[in-house]
């Protein structure tokens, strides 16, 4: 008996533990748990191909998102739905979320933020898919403009003037891009050019070598040898540009 008491004491109290555990509700998820918890079960299901389950769980973060409050997360989620609504052959509702989402970008982070930016890319990506091609151009021309707007109110070697460089060489390059499949040559190259202007004039005040300015000089030489020039020739204009501005 001796020896069987404290196991019987030890066993009403690992019970009387156990009882007192089950009664103690579980701690419950923060809002961002409970929204991020959201995000990865969506993704499993889109990695999985189920795209029907992945937006209906993409559509519950975002309810659970405020748009000024969240902004940032809101726009992100709200960019995944607009994807899944891609994958499932629905370019419509991709269509007008996007365009919902640069409105909520413009308001929040300004009309040539980054955020915008990539968001009008995207959903100018989905009006040249859907072939309405003059919303396409409006919207590139917009955004060259936005963007040229903001370099020119900027002085290097302000903070912040590179990535006002790298926009304005993006919307120019992209307008160029998309013109190229209908209009001749001799309205693309201005574009393009311009665009190699302004990362060497970011490259001659900062000193700075980066993949925007050999992407720039790429598209650039491209389009020359596009023209009739040969690589040569292209190539020695490239070279002339650089030096005129490193005179400067």
């Amino acid at each position: 008996m001796a020896t069987l008491l404290p196991r019987t004491l030890l066993a009403l109290c690992l019970l009387l533990t156990a009882c007192q555990k089950e009664k103690t509700p579980p701690a419950k998820n923060t809002r961002a748990e409970r929204i991020q918890l959201l995000l990865n079960q969506g993704n499993e299901q889109r990695r999985n191909f189920a795209n029907t389950d992945a937006l209906a769980i993409y559509q519950q973060a975002l309810a659970l998102c405020g748009k000024s409050k969240d902004a940032h997360l809101w726009s992100d989620i709200a960019k995944q739905i607009a994807f899944t609504h891609q994958s499932l052959g629905d370019p419509e509702s991709a269509v007008a979320l996007y365009r919902e989402i640069l409105a909520q970008n413009n308001k929040h982070f300004g009309k040539t933020s980054p955020e915008s930016a990539d968001t009008a890319d995207n959903l100018a990506h989905l009006l040249w898919l859907r072939g309405d091609y003059v919303a396409v151009e409006t919207l590139l021309r917009r955004m060259v403009a936005l963007n040229e707007s903001a370099f020119r109110r900027k002085h290097y070697p302000e903070a912040g003037i590179g990535r006002c460089a790298h926009q304005l060489t993006s919307s120019l390059t992209s307008l160029g891009t998309f013109l190229e499949q209908s209009k001749p040559l001799k309205e693309v190259e201005p574009l393009i050019r311009r665009a190699l202007k302004v990362e060497i004039g970011y490259h001659a005040k900062t000193k700075k070598m980066d993949a925007s300015l050999y992407d720039a000089m790429d598209k650039y030489h491209s389009t020359l040898v596009k023209m009739g020039d040969t690589a040569e020739q292209a190539q020695e204009k490239i070279d002339a540009m650089m030096h005129s501005v490193a005179k400067r």
